[in-house]
């Protein structure tokens, strides 16, 4: 191939990628081809074309990692490439389930869990290190950062929009800047398409829930020198409960049974018993109401004279484990090669997912100020609770209160609905300079916008002044015989809006600076500008206090807003230093308008001592910015338990305001933006090697290494307490308590202010390593694959002078993940078996109780099969963790039976049918 064609080859693919996402830095990973030759076995022909190219030394591509066009596909910087056929046949159904089955994803990642804030949503988390410091790329261009989620929603880029996904698995800001810290992962859109093709799936649990359904089509053709591709999906996902699944109920006896889990219409209640001499803290005789069955009617562990009305746990239970779903997307692409050979590409895309929660019971029988439970006068209770008091023989008169439990008003129920819509587009220009140079002009802008619905919300108001009187009376809301009018008061309903955006603008030059004995010298510079902007617009309802917290119970509290413009300036240079050494640099600056600027940069080293054989090792600077919603939020925040010796006093054992031996409680913690913050700076380095002794076999190795100070971190919350109960200094916090002395809450903290700070500092190392094997049977290829990633370390220090501590092999924190892959394809026919292991970890009660141990290693086994039918299309069929296991399934309580897994390593979806059928026209 002639120079020539090669360079407009590269200008036509790095102006495909072209878009519309915004674009950052100069991100320039283009999807020009197949980056690594040992992705599976279906790429030993691609492999085997690629090195007899690099042998002529005349055909250049660009990857993910650098802006630099190479020769070598197997390159200074370590890259995962999953392809098409990879994800097709994992079966998998959204972009989060595509990366928590790969080996880098160390320690999990965040999947968008139901009853969360964010459901539906997930992001990225490389190696561990945080979602927030691993940059995710669409076409080489940047997605905005969702305020509230601190990290990319991955989930805003449809499974079925995606022709393949690179992973460069090193810190890389002297290239892409802010937030490569841990990595890049970039997702390449398709594009380029001829003809129809369509695509139906079906992915069903054998123990029920969760199931998924999606639908996509794509369609492409040529108008003379443009080629237009056009696809849209839709999709759909059943909801998963807890009470779906066995093994997540394990209780041992009565303890299986709560009055909180009471049957529909029946309830327990409860009076002071005044033979007992405790009874100034409330000393209760309980019982049952007249319509509890009698298998419900269950008494204390500890007292048989006392029975409730109980129901299983497990019937009551409304936990959801993944939320009702629905998404659909469209996108549009062309490519355009003008007369004058500079190459146009556009990409516009829309993708809308909305997930809703089942409705529950919405009236509760707490005080929200005191914690209190619903009391009311005998003489205003039913008849057949009268009767009951009448039967034990207590004396009673026209004050004597009755405690009432879980009385519930079913008619009284609500949900939450999230809708997350992401748009975006972009435009690419690219030609030649010269013979050995090319320009690329890159304009792009990408939004997203987050909104959320909350329907019938507890007004804590409207509960503690109308069910909750501190007069000794009936509450206004009698509980038997609710007032519908007065009920409406109760309730409200809010919503709440989050918007992130940003837009680049890129031009940058790559071509030869010079030549050498040992090839050319490489060059790539250019300038970018970008801007950034969020919002938070909450409800206007959602911005009043009570009792110096949110006024509304599950509140969506959060509101801010802020914007920012970037500058960059950057350069990168290959230089061959000798026939088998190749040394490269990389620098950039960023300029910030609001925390300033900083310079990054990098240095490569490659080294081919043999033909079968190459070393290679990377050393530079990345940072994190601080987020938008860091520097600029009003209010954000939750409900969070401290420790405060100061109210909760021990000593007073039973009269103790935070009971019996307690010290803690829950608190509304509000985190207030803080533009003093800065960004986050991090020193990484890897080496490794890539060995290929035979055609058939490849081995490669590589050892990485971070340190990142300044950490954006919160102070801890018992410190500030503590400190604030000594008079001593605690920054930008506040702890702010209760100072009327009428209050029965007086003197408790009723809100803590803790804003991001620059606080600590993390380092880690681990290693990676990956075989593959490929051999021929006649007509029939085989493939074995092994993936293994090692975590050796991951320390914090919290703040200057703490020690460093580990958290490898805690919970959640498993120190390596294998992936193990035979493969086998004959003719149209494929078969692969996938064995993912994740290694042992500390049991989520090890700390408190070194005697629960530790969550053995865990393997997930999955099979599939396709068939290439000779009707042009493809059947493909699956089943997934074919043991049917819950991956890290664990006890937490020995005495009650509680058991529980790590949802951000593993999913409780059990074994997984999957059929998929693609047909082209």
């Amino acid at each position: 191939m002639s120079l020539q064609t090669a360079r407009k080859q590269y200008i036509l693919f790095a102006c495909a990628i072209g878009g519309f996402l915004p674009l950052n830095s100069a991100v320039f990973a283009q999807d020009t081809g197949v980056i690594e030759n040992k992705a599976s076995e279906s790429t030993t022909q691609e492999a085997k074309a690629k090195k007899k190219n690099e042998e002529k030394g005349t055909e250049k591509i660009q990857v993910t990692g650098s802006r630099l066009k190479k020769i070598d596909v197997e390159g200074t910087t370590p890259i995962k490439v999953i392809d098409q056929e990879e994800i097709q046949k994992a079966g998998i159904t959204s972009v989060s389930d595509l990366f928590r089955n790969q080996t880098e994803n160390s320690f999990g990642s965040y999947n968008g869990g139901g009853g969360q804030i964010s459901d539906g949503q997930a992001t990225i988390n490389l190696r561990g290190i945080g979602s927030d410091r691993t940059l995710v790329l669409v076409n080489g261009r940047r997605l905005p950062s969702e305020a509230s989620l601190g990290g990319v929603n991955i989930n805003n880029i449809p499974i079925e929009m995606i022709e393949r996904v690179e992973i460069v698995k090193m810190s890389a800001s002297a290239v892409y800047g802010a937030d490569a810290v841990a990595g890049v992962m970039n997702v390449i859109l398709k594009k380029n398409f001829r003809g129809v093709a369509t695509s139906l799936s079906n992915t069903t649990t054998t123990q029920g829930g969760g199931d998924v359904q999606s639908f996509s089509a794509v369609g492409g053709t040529d108008f003379g020198n443009t080629n237009v591709t056009v696809s849209a999906g839709a999709g759909r996902a059943s909801p998963l409960f807890s009470r779906d699944r066995d093994d997540l109920w394990a209780y041992k006896g009565n303890y299986g049974y709560s009055a909180y889990a009471n049957p529909p219409g029946t309830y327990s209640w409860g009076i002071v018993d005044p033979k007992r001499p405790s009874n100034s803290r409330g000393d209760y005789v309980y019982r049952p109401s007249s319509n509890c069955p009698e298998g419900n009617k269950i008494a204390f562990e500890n007292d048989p004279t006392n029975v409730m009305c109980r129901g299983l746990r497990r019937d009551a239970s409304t936990a959801e484990l993944q939320t009702e779903r629905e998404n659909w997307y469209a996108m549009a692409n062309t490519n355009t090669e003008l007369n004058n050979g500079v190459r146009v590409n556009t990409t516009a895309m829309f993708a809308e997912t909305e997930t809703f929660s089942q409705k529950v019971n919405r009236l509760d029988t707490t005080d929200p100020l005191t914690g209190l439970d619903y009391m009311m006068r005998l003489q205003d209770a039913p008849a057949d609770i009268q009767a009951q008091v009448a039967g034990l023989g207590l004396t009673t008169d026209e004050t004597t209160m009755i405690k009432v439990l879980t009385r519930a008003l079913p008619n009284v129920k609500g949900n939450t609905r999230n809708r997350d819509t992401a748009m975006g587009g972009m435009i690419g220009l690219g030609g030649s300079l010269s013979e050995n140079w090319d320009w690329q002009v890159d304009l792009s802008s990408f939004g997203t916008q987050r909104q959320r619905y909350y329907n019938n919300v507890d007004d804590k108001v409207a509960f503690s002044e109308k069910m909750f009187p501190m007069d000794g009376t009936t509450p206004q809301l009698n509980l038997f015989s609710p007032d519908p009018a007065l009920l409406q008061d109760f309730f409200t309903n809010l919503y709440g809006k989050e918007r992130n955006g940003i837009s680049t603008a890129t031009a940058y030059a790559t071509g030869t600076a010079g030549t050498l004995p040992a090839g050319d010298i490489s060059l790539a510079f250019g300038l970018n500008a970008q801007h950034e902007t969020y919002e938070l617009i909450a409800d206007p309802k959602d911005k009043e206090f009570f009792n110096e917290g949110p006024r509304y119970w599950g509140s969506m509290n959060s509101d801010g807003k802020g914007e920012r413009d970037v500058s960059s300036a950057f350069v990168e240079v290959n230089v061959p230093v000798a026939a088998k050494t190749e040394v490269g640099l990389a620098g950039r600056l960023d300029n910030y308008d609001d925390f300033g600027s900083t310079f990054n940069y990098a240095s490569t080293l490659g080294y081919s001592p043999f033909s079968f054989l190459k070393l290679r090792a990377n050393y530079g600077t990345s940072f994190k910015a601080p987020s938008l919603s860091m520097l600029y939020d009003k209010s954000s925040g939750g409900y969070l338990t401290v420790t405060d010796k100061t109210y909760c006093k021990v000593e007073l054992g039973a009269e103790n305001p935070c009971g019996q031996d307690g010290e803690a409680y829950s608190v509304y913690v509000n985190n207030p933006g803080n533009n003093e913050l800065q960004e986050e700076t991090a020193v990484a380095y890897n080496f490794g090697f890539v060995l290929q002794p035979v055609d058939f076999f490849d081995f490669t190795a590589d050892y990485w290494a971070a340190k990142i100070e300044g950490l954006h971190n919160q102070e801890d919350l018992d410190t500030i307490v503590e400190r604030a109960a000594l008079g001593q200094a605690i920054g930008t916090s506040q702890v702010v308590r209760v100072d009327d002395p009428n209050r029965p809450d007086y003197g408790k903290i009723s809100r803590i202010d803790n804003s991001y700070v620059n606080l600590g500092s993390m380092t880690t190392s681990g290693f990676d390593l990956e075989s593959n094997f490929n051999w021929n049977i006649t007509s029939t290829q085989m493939n074995l694959r092994t993936r293994y990633s090692n975590v050796l370390s991951r320390k914090e220090q919290i703040a200057d002078g703490s020690p460093n501590e580990e958290f490898v092999g805690a919970y959640g924190v498993p120190r390596y993940r294998t992936s193990n892959t035979f493969g086998v394809r004959n003719g149209g026919h494929r078969w692969s078996l996938d064995a993912l292991t994740i290694g042992r970890m500390e049991n989520s009660q090890f700390d408190s109780d070194p005697s629960y141990g530790y969550i053995k290693a865990f393997t997930r086994y999955d099979t599939t099969y396709s068939w290439d039918h000779p009707w042009n299309g493809t059947v493909s069929l699956g089943v997934f963790n074919i043991e049917d296991k819950i991956g890290g399934l664990h006890t937490t309580d020995r005495t009650r039976g509680l058991v529980s897994y790590s949802s951000r390593n593993y999913d409780a979806l059990g074994r997984r049918l999957y059929v998929a059928l693609r047909q082209r026209f």
